[in-house]
C-alpha cells in the first residue's frame, strides 16, 4: 500500500472509530476529562465538540498553515512528556499525529480548508481518564 493510501486508510479507520463511539441513547458517554490539559493552539477558534462512548473530540479553526499547527503540537506534546507514535503527512497538506501518555491516546488531525485560507484541526482522545473509578483499564 502506498504512503498516501495508508494515510487515507488511517483517516477512514479513525473516522469510523469516532462515529462508532457516538452510539445509541443508552451508550455511556466518554468523559471530557480525556482532553484535560491539552491546550488549543493559540489564536485558534473552537468549532465543535463531540463525545462518544469511548472517545471525545474538539475541533478548531485557525489562520495558521497546517504545518505550523502540527509543529506547534509536536513541540507541546514532547515538552509535556507525550510519546509521538505516528506522524503522517497527507497528500492535501494535512498531518495526522498519534500520541500517548499515561494510558491516554490522542490524535491530532490537521487539514487545510479547500475553500478558505483557514486550517481546521481536531484533537481526539480515547483511553482511561481520571473519572474511571472501576479500576479497570483497557
Amino acid at each position: 500500500m502506498s504512503h498516501s493510501g495508508l494515510v487515507r486508510c488511517g483517516g477512514i479507520v479513525l473516522a469510523a472509530f469516532i462515529l462508532g463511539c457516538r452510539g445509541g441513547d443508552k451508550a455511556p458517554v466518554a468523559s471530557g476529562e480525556l482532553l484535560a490539559g491539552i491546550p488549543a493552539m493559540p489564536r485558534s477558534a473552537p468549532m465543535s465538540s463531540a463525545a462518544g462512548s469511548e472517545a471525545v473530540e474538539a475541533a478548531y479553526s485557525t489562520q495558521a498553515p497546517p504545518d505550523s499547527v502540527a509543529a506547534w503540537y509536536r513541540q507541546w506534546f514532547l515538552k509535556d512528556g507525550w510519546r509521538i507514535n505516528g506522524d503522517l503527512p497527507s497528500p492535501d497538506g494535512g498531518v495526522t499525529l498519534s500520541v500517548e501518555k499515561d494510558r491516554r491516546s490522542v490524535w491530532l488531525i490537521v487539514r487545510p480548508s479547500a475553500r478558505t485560507s483557514r486550517t481546521t484541526f481536531s484533537v481526539v482522545a480515547a483511553g482511561s481518564d481520571s473519572s474511571d473509578t472501576s479500576g479497570s483499564h483497557r
